[in-house]
């Protein structure tokens, strides 16, 4: 594996089953580095305060500007995607320079 990061789900650290923390590589710690690096701007609890269909989709627009800053990823490939049937809840979408399609649920 080139990436590794320790697992975090819920805000703590995963455990395995003997105890220790949990491992992730490659894509997935790609795709938990974005989730990260998007909760620490804050930009995602502005985005769920804001009630303007404007202000949401500038919002949008600097979060995406933000993942772009990951160079393990293919620019131009981000996009935010809204599950219809949760509001306030957005995949994001983004094609990695060596794993391929990655996804992620914010």
């Amino acid at each position: 594996m080139k990436y590794i990061d320790l697992l975090v789900e819920d805000g703590d650290f995963s455990l395995d089953v003997a105890g220790f923390a949990a491992e992730v590589g490659d894509r997935q710690s790609i795709g938990q580095d974005i989730k990260h690096r998007l909760i620490e701007s804050g930009l995602p609890q502005l985005l769920v305060a804001q009630r303007s269909p404007v202000e949401q989709a500038r919002l949008i627009s600097q979060m995406t500007l933000e993942v772009e800053k990951d160079l393990r990823l293919v620019p131009g490939t981000v996009r935010f995607l809204p599950v219809d049937s949760q509001p306030g809840t957005y995949y994001i979408t983004a094609v990695t320079l060596e794993y391929g399609d990655l996804t992620i649920y914010l």
